[in-house]
């Protein structure tokens, strides 16, 4: 599990913790403008990124009522939780799985090649269900 977490955006995701903490899965955000999926303009980038989630508009709880949510969830912060999401569903349907048997298996399921505007040393990995 992650120690800390400090949010930077728009900066080489290897200059800041978590990222050098394994096993992790290190998540980018991009957005959906109708037409094309890109990697959000504020979202970390470098080798240290293993894949992207949604980080554009996203549904999320919110904590005023029991069916209460917003759809304005946005960056990052959206992105992570859903693909820790995803790793808790690979999680559920193997429970034996290690840490590194986990992240493989989210590794696995993301789409290739599907978002604009990566740096080259991005991983062009894109995970949006289990």
């Amino acid at each position: 599990m992650r120690e800390f977490i400090e949010h930077v955006a728009d900066r080489d995701a290897f200059m800041f913790r978590p990222n050098r903490v394994t096993p992790a899965l290190v998540v980018g955000s991009t957005t959906w403008d109708g037409f094309s999926l890109a990697r959000k303009s504020d979202s970390n980038y470098g080798p240290t990124i293993d894949l992207f989630g949604p980080g554009g508009a996203v549904r999320a709880a919110r904590s005023t009522a029991d069916t209460a949510f917003r759809d304005d969830f946005d960056g990052t912060s959206a992105a992570s939780p859903f693909v820790a999401g995803v790793a808790a569903q690979v999680l559920q349907a193997n429970p034996f799985y290690g840490s590194g048997q986990v992240e493989s298996t989210v590794r696995g399921i993301a789409t290739a090649g599907m978002i604009s505007g990566t740096m080259s040393s991005d991983p062009n990995l894109f995970v949006f269900r289990y």
